[in-house]
């Protein structure tokens, strides 16, 4: 399942801050963030979680989120963490 949510992420240092604790909640690679977006959107993918606590950990960290049901189609950017071995984020681009 993939969970969808408006934020109020700003920019990558936001990505950065809150990389840590969407790893430990969701897993390495398995979260992005589509900062150009005019909902700043993040994306889990997850079988286990529920909205909520994805909700309240942005919330924790001083965020504001609110989960979506409808993705529109277009050119998205986004950010991802790197694997175990690697330190960081990944920009990338998709078409939806």
């Amino acid at each position: 399942m993939v969970l969808v949510f408006k934020t109020s992420v700003q920019n990558r240092e936001d990505v950065v801050l809150l990389a840590p604790a969407l790893d430990v909640l969701a897993g390495k690679g398995q979260w992005n963030f589509a900062l150009d977006d005019c909902d700043r959107i993040l994306r889990i993918v997850s079988q286990t979680i529920g909205p909520e606590i994805a909700i309240q950990m942005l919330a924790y960290h001083g965020f504001d989120c609110e989960e979506l049901e409808d993705i529109v189609p277009g050119e998205k950017f986004f950010y991802t963490s790197l694997p175990d071995d690697q330190a960081g984020l990944r920009l990338n681009k998709v078409n939806l």
